[in-house]
């Protein structure tokens, strides 16, 4: 889809915020407190996650994991 690249990240928050919003769910999040979290990977996804590969080093941008505490905090001030 042209311009994807733009959409994608709300598009994925979108989704999470419906996620999220199924009791079991909610609360296994909400169990994580306020760690990090990170989608580790070792198939060099590091524009939604994170590869711990030797040759990218943790080195993504984790997007993924940004969003779900994204989530994660405005579950906890609602």
């Amino acid at each position: 889809r042209k311009g994807w690249d733009q959409h994608k990240a709300d598009v994925m928050l979108g989704l999470l915020r419906q996620k999220f919003q199924a009791p079991d769910l909610r609360e296994l999040l909400l169990a994580t407190g306020t760690q990090k979290l990170v989608e580790g990977n070792s198939w060099h996804d590091n524009q939604w996650g994170s590869c711990g590969c030797a040759r990218c080093k943790d080195k993504g941008k984790n997007l993924l994991g940004r969003l779900l505490m994204q989530v994660r905090a405005e579950i906890q001030e609602a």
